[in-house]
This record gives C-alpha cells, structure tokens and sequence, in this order.
C-alpha cells in the first residue's frame, strides 16, 4: 500500500487508482532530494518538494478524500478539477462548488514529509548571489507548507527572509502556476521590471508552458514528465537539468563563485 491508514477507503495502490492514472508505475521510485528543484524568482522551486511521483499523487489522494468527505463530489472530479483549472481550488471556484477555501487549503497540504535534509543542495543554494539577484520562493500551494518542505530539506534560511517572503497563492489572487497571471503578479512583487529578466525553475510542464507564455526563461528540472514524456519534446523549455544540483552549472551568473584551492 502507498497510501497511510488515514486514507482508507480511498484507492491503496497506484495500480487501483481510476483510469486517467493508467500507464504511471504501480511502485514508487527511490527519492532523493536531487531530483526536486526548489523553488526561486530568479530561480524558483516549484511546489513539489516531495518525489515526483509521491507528491502530486499523495496530494491527489489527500484532495479527493477532502472533496468526498466535505464537498460531496467524487474523488474523479476532484481530479478532473485539478486537470481543467491548474488546481482543484480554482476548478471549485470556477464551477460555483460551495467550499471554504482556506479550510480546503489548510487540510489537503497535510502531506507526510518523508524526507531530510539535503547537505549538497545547502551548499549549492549558500553560494547564491542575493546582492545581484532576487531569489523567491514561488509555490502554487500556501506559504506554510512550502515553509514546512524547505526546513526538512534545511535550506530555508538561505532562501526566506522577512524581506524575500514567499509568493504563494495567496500572493497571486488564488492563481496556480499554471495561469500566466500568476507570473506577471510574481515578477511585480519581485520588482523586476522586465518578464525576460524572470526565470523559473520548476519540474512540472504545465507550468514551464505558462511561464513562457508570461514571457519568462525556463528551466526544466526531471528528464521526463509526470506522464512519462521525454523532456526533449517541451519546447517551452529553454534548460533540462535532471537534478536540481546541476543548477549552478548552467546559470552560474546568480551564483557566487566557491572558492579555489588554496594556493601552495
């Protein structure tokens, strides 16, 4: 079983998940922390900080669970909602579903973290140049949670500041990342004057699509989709790293350089 007790009643296995999850696998593969971008402005993590996998499914059975127990529609439509409208939140809004969406928001990111800290990436993100570029934290989800993902991986110091807050959902009118919007918000609160000089550094497609569309770079962490698909063929990419510790390699302009070896 994938899924905690808390969730029975609920699909145990991803093998028994309804049918627009045919062809994922029905095992979960090994996570490390690498394989996650964090989320930034000049770069910009995405919202999954958990595998790629576990999290979007963990929050799909979580979601459904919430609409089947509190809003009376199926687990299906929860799903449906999320694929039509960015996120199941917005869907309801968009069909009129009656919902209170801060409990909504509280109660479906209640995701297990099983996961620690990640001493490479620390030492990666501790050599960003704070001084020549704006670093957010940019999330789909609410602050709180991609607070909670950043301290168990231990780099939310080097990233979250009083000044630099993090730019949620909240930030951007309930807007996900998959609407172009919601990147025009994200670079007025950053204060960057041009969308070119904005880049986002995320693993879903749908949002690389829709920050190109605001006219952003992008940078594609995961060889492959969600669904399996190669990488190659999202155009809207401009880099594919296939983990987030290759970062510095091709943008190494927001980094500051580590030092050299010490002289003989």
């Amino acid at each position: 079983p994938l899924w905690p007790p808390c969730h029975s009643g609920l699909p145990a296995t991803m093998a028994s998940l309804p049918p627009c999850h045919h062809g994922l696998p029905t095992t979960l593969p090994p996570y490390h922390p690498a394989t996650l971008p964090p989320i930034l402005t000049a770069f910009r993590p995405n919202d999954s900080l958990l595998p790629p996998l576990m999290y979007p499914l963990s929050l799909y059975i979580i979601t459904g669970s919430y609409c089947v127990k509190h809003l009376g529609i199926s687990v299906e439509k929860s799903f449906q909602l999320y694929k039509e409208h960015g996120t199941c939140l917005k869907g309801l809004e968009a069909e009129g579903i009656p919902h209170d969406a801060a409990h909504f928001l509280d109660q479906v990111h209640m995701v297990d973290l099983d996961f620690g800290e990640d001493a490479h990436l620390r030492e990666i993100l501790g050599r960003l140049d704070h001084s020549a570029h704006e670093v957010r934290v940019f999330t789909a989800s609410v602050a709180s949670h991609a607070q909670r993902c950043l301290e168990r991986l231990g780099v939310h110091d080097l990233l979250v500041t009083p000044e630099r807050t993090i730019i949620d959902v909240h930030s951007v009118g309930m807007r996900s990342k998959h609407h172009a919007q919601a990147f025009s918000i994200a670079q007025a609160i950053a204060q960057q004057p041009e969308p070119s000089g904005c880049t986002l550094v995320d693993d879903n497609w749908t949002n690389i699509r829709a920050a190109k569309a605001a006219g952003w770079r992008t940078v594609l962490c995961g060889s492959v989709s969600r669904y399996g698909e190669a990488a190659s063929e999202l155009k809207e990419a401009d880099w594919v790293i296939s983990s987030i510790h290759e970062l510095e390699a091709i943008l190494p302009e927001f980094f500051v350089a580590p030092p050299g070896p010490a002289a003989q």
